[in-house]
């Protein structure tokens, strides 16, 4: 399978969608281990629908990952919403939709710090695609964190995710600055 698996329980979020999800939007966690980050997203209410450890230790650092088969949290069923973006971008595909409202949030763990990915990471998040693909038929979008959220975000940093799109068979959204300009909240939060 490439990864291992653990179910997060209680899960991050239990809201269903209002209408059914169109994107994949890819993250990184920006924190030191896979489980950490569940820790901390759940303390904030927010979450992922995945998240992808460096290996099957939850090793903290790249560095010091030992090659291992990553473990994959499942925070958040396919069926429900989490609350994985701070931006209200609507996404290509999406009927006009926030990616709160639309996206499936796929994070790897990675401190966003010039830290290399695994390949191992990089293989289970492909094969993590596929399963949202089967499991969701009406995933048809991929876009990146750092895209429909550039004022504050740049993640997953050193992934070529056009190609990810391309090599699954979904749209690449990668939405104009002209466009995101437009929903850039201002210093109080506001839109």
């Amino acid at each position: 399978m490439a990864f291992s698996t653990v179910d997060v329980r209680p899960p991050l979020s239990v809201s269903l969608w209002a209408a059914p999800p169109t994107a994949i939007v890819l993250h990184a966690t920006a924190g030191a281990t896979g489980r950490s980050s569940v820790d901390h997203l759940r303390s904030i209410g927010l979450g992922y629908h995945v998240i992808i450890a460096r290996d099957g230790r939850d090793t903290a650092k790249s560095i010091n990952s030992d090659g291992s088969d990553p473990i994959a949290y499942f925070c958040t069923a396919f069926e429900h919403r989490a609350r994985h973006v701070g931006s209200a971008v609507p996404i290509e595909g999406s009927g006009g939709r926030t990616a709160n409202r639309c996206a499936i949030g796929i994070a790897l763990a990675n401190r966003q710090n010039g830290e290399a990915y695994t390949p191992k990471q990089i293989t289970a998040l492909s094969r993590i695609i596929e399963l949202v693909k089967s499991r969701v038929p009406t995933v048809t979008h991929l876009t990146a964190h750092g895209l429909i959220q550039p004022w504050d975000r740049s993640d997953p940093k050193d992934i070529d995710c056009k190609v990810l799109a391309r090599k699954h068979g979904l749209v690449w959204f990668a939405p104009s600055q002209a466009f995101v300009s437009q929903f850039r909240p201002d210093s109080q939060g506001r839109r």
